[in-house]
């Protein structure tokens, strides 16, 4: 076997659909392969090679609220023979509701006539006037340090300011919660923060157009001092949270005086990485494939 042979693997695997990097460092002439051992785990390039090489791969969305783990192996092409296996896990969603069947348990519709389930979507009705509330009150959900995210679409032609849907965020009441709001009379979106029954941070941008019957990815990320709202992926606008505040609590939706529809909730942790002072967050092994000495792996899940 080459002696020359030696590897760095790191991973980065949160609930969300992600690319991640193999670096794999030998000599000249180490031929290795790498293998998956599940369907959610896949390599987009260099799953063999010789020498030093970086391998891409590709980690499914984690639809579920449990964690689940693998292996990727790492095979010495020269004896045929696995030289290390590496788990690769991949955490679940603090709240994962997929809007099927009936109305879900565990959540406050109000009012309830105006909620229902259909095709897969959660669909509020309330273009005649008034609020609704659709939040999830499952302890499990809440969180501080985390991305609340959806994909939401008005199903109803605003004739006024204020017919607006919102994605909600460490929703305590109607007085404590974050909301990223929707509005598209005034192709407006709004990140705002409820305290104390008041409107105490809040922050506007307009876009070209926002339209109806078109479906927005939308989440709400907090890092502990300022929140972000994010549309299709990118930033469109941010708040500082208030001084002396601790937001905490649930997630959901606010529609007022619109029709709108959810396909499904998501609330991911944001989670410290498990060493947090480690100089470099892969696994690393020896200089030879015969004499593995692996370091602790680290599983960072801080969200971008």
């Amino acid at each position: 076997m080459n002696d020359g042979c030696k590897r760095l693997f790191g991973t980065l695997i949160c609930p969300d659909e992600d690319n991640f990097a193999i670096n794999v460092d030998t000599a000249a002439g180490c031929e290795w392969g790498l293998m998956e051992a599940v369907d959610w785990v896949s390599f987009l390039s260099n799953a063999t090679g010789n020498g030093e090489e970086t391998a891409m791969g590709l980690v499914d969305t984690n639809l579920s609220e449990m964690a689940r783990t693998s292996n990727i192996r790492l095979v010495s092409t020269e004896s045929g023979l696995p030289v290390f296996d590496v788990q690769i896990e991949q955490q679940g969603f603090l709240e994962y509701e997929p809007f099927d069947g009936s109305l879900p348990v565990g959540w406050l519709f109000d009012p309830t006539p105006a909620f229902s389930v259909a095709g897969g979507q959660l669909k509020a009705a309330l273009s005649g006037g008034g609020v609704g509330r659709a939040i999830h009150q499952n302890p499990l959900g809440t969180c501080r340090d985390c991305k609340i995210e959806s994909a939401m679409k008005v199903t109803s032609v605003s004739s006024e300011s204020q017919e607006v849907v919102t994605l909600v965020g460490w929703y305590a009441s109607d007085d404590e919660f974050i909301g990223l709001g929707m509005d598209e009379f005034t192709n407006t979106w709004t990140l705002y923060q409820v305290s104390g029954g008041a409107t105490v941070a809040s922050n506007s941008v307009n876009v070209p157009q926002i339209l109806p019957n078109q479906v927005y990815a939308v989440s709400i990320r907090y890092d502990g001092t300022m929140f972000r709202g994010f549309v299709d992926g990118a930033e469109v606008v941010s708040v500082n949270q208030k001084a002396g505040s601790d937001p905490w609590g649930y997630a959901g939706f606010m529609v007022n005086a619109s029709n709108a529809q959810f396909p499904d909730l998501r609330v991911t942790g944001i989670f410290e990485p498990l060493i947090p002072d480690i100089e470099n967050p892969d696994i690393i092994l020896s200089d030879s494939f015969e004499d593995l000495q692996p370091a602790v792996a680290s599983l960072n899940c801080t969200q971008q």
